[in-house]
């Protein structure tokens, strides 16, 4: 989602000046940990044993929103395409309620704090999977298969729940607020999407990413990097392309 530079008047938290650090923000290095954040605010939600969910995230419309959210760059690939948690969920924003969940100032600390982590980068030479820790290169020649579901299944059958929960159970989550941001998405898809919405998603939703079956051990989408996968129509429709045009197989 483009933006011209400066924030609008509806919003609280500034969302063209956090893209502007998002876009020049870069992952931490091979084997450099992520800077250590004290937020007392941010880890106190966390910590909540009760999450309500998240209201004005137009839900209504789910299935339009989410094809909306990021182009695919055309095909097959020349150059890297990026898709991250914290860009989708500031393009979501464009098109939510200000007043309800994104116009929350906490949001946006969130989104500063994880910067660059939790995305998918897809390449001419392979796919790269940045989670909170660390990085994980894939060259195109050890994948096996790429594996995708039906988004409509993985809400019917509340998959994103247990994302959500995968989470809550890290050990270490380095970005205080995520905890509580992915709770509050992930329960407002569970629980606030209409049932006409879920018959939208079950005809023109797609599928999302699950896991890259690799030679050694498979990368499986789950946590935040499995919301990302929901998220992104464009990451799948690069992905199932690039995997078309090389002969590897796509699983469902």
């Amino acid at each position: 989602m483009e933006h011209d530079g400066q924030p609008s008047p509806t919003r609280r938290w500034g969302p063209a000046s956090v893209a502007a650090r998002l876009k020049s923000s870069r992952p931490p290095a091979e084997g450099a940990g992520p800077p250590e954040v004290v937020d007392p605010e941010l880890e106190a939600l966390d910590d909540a044993d009760v999450v309500e969910d998240a209201q004005g995230l137009q839900l209504d419309r789910l299935t339009d929103v989410l094809l909306g959210l990021q182009r695919a760059p055309e095909l097959p690939l020349t150059e890297p395409f990026t898709v991250s948690i914290a860009e989708l969920l500031l393009a979501w924003a464009d098109v939510a309620d200000q007043d309800g969940f994104f116009g929350d100032p906490r949001v946006g600390r969130v989104l500063r704090l994880i910067g660059g982590r939790v995305a998918i980068v897809v390449d001419p030479d392979g796919i790269t999977v940045r989670g909170l820790l660390r990085r994980r290169r894939v060259p195109w020649e050890r994948v096996h298969a790429l594996e995708f579901a039906e988004r409509y299944r993985m809400l019917r059958d509340h998959v994103l729940e247990g994302f959500a929960d995968d989470v809550v159970r890290a050990v270490r989550v380095p970005v205080p607020g995520l905890r509580w941001l992915v709770r509050k998405v992930v329960g407002a898809l569970e629980h606030l999407v209409p049932d006409e919405e879920m018959e939208h998603l079950r005809d023109a939703g797609g599928r999302a990413l699950v896991r890259i079956d690799r030679r050694g051990v498979d990368v499986e989408m789950r946590g935040a990097l499995g919301l990302l996968t929901f998220l992104s129509t464009a990451l799948s429709e690069v992905l199932q392309a690039e995997a078309e045009h090389r002969d590897i197989e796509v699983l469902s």
